[in-house]
């Protein structure tokens, strides 16, 4: 909870438009119903763990081209090998605000560009 709030507190205050679940059921119940330019992740989650999301939407034709950005409190180079597919990775024992948006944007400047 204390990781959600900080980045809706972040995101709000920068002017990001987004959507919080509580697990990976209510995120692909929202997905399904709305499209998303990116996506942030916690590697602990109830019911599935964040490797386990991202295989299922990395598996899906709708949400492949999503980039997907894992929160955890793991080492990143351990994740790094057990997360095929996720397109960054923030660190919560050393968490930056700048380092997340600056991963926020680019990851969505090289989505517009496929778009």
């Amino acid at each position: 909870i204390t990781t959600r709030e900080l980045l809706k507190n972040i995101l709000t205050h920068w002017g990001y438009d987004f959507d919080m679940v509580k697990n990976p059921k209510e995120a692909f119940e929202l997905l399904y119903k709305e499209d998303f330019d990116l996506i942030l992740s916690d590697m602990e989650m109830p019911e599935m763990d964040g490797g386990m999301f991202v295989k299922e939407l990395k598996a899906h034709p709708k949400f492949k081209h999503i980039p997907v950005v894992i929160i955890t409190s793991y080492d990143t180079d351990t994740i790094a090998q057990e997360i095929a597919g996720a397109d960054g990775f923030i660190r919560k024992s050393n968490f930056n605000q700048d380092d997340l948006l600056d991963t926020i944007e680019k990851l969505l400047d090289s989505q517009r560009k496929w778009q």
